[in-house]
């Protein structure tokens, strides 16, 4: 993203009140470089998924999700 990173857009939708507890699944080329428990406590992001990744497993997470599992998924 060219002027705003992930990590500090999930920051902003944590710190607005009304998308506060929208639940966020993290797409990234720099997957393995991240820490998932600072993922998780600092960001509140539910799932990370690293790129490449295949859209059929994008849309099983997004129904886990949705669907209540709350576990940070690192996918390679």
């Amino acid at each position: 993203m060219p002027r705003l990173s992930g990590l500090a857009l999930a920051e902003r939708i944590r710190t607005t009140p009304e998308t506060a507890d929208l639940p966020i699944i993290m797409l990234s080329a720099k997957g393995f470089e991240l820490s998932a428990d600072e993922l998780r406590s600092c960001y509140g992001i539910r799932c990370l998924m690293a790129k490449p990744f295949s859209p059929r497993e994008l849309f099983a997470r997004v129904e886990a999700v949705l669907a209540g599992e709350t576990q940070l998924a690192a996918m390679p």
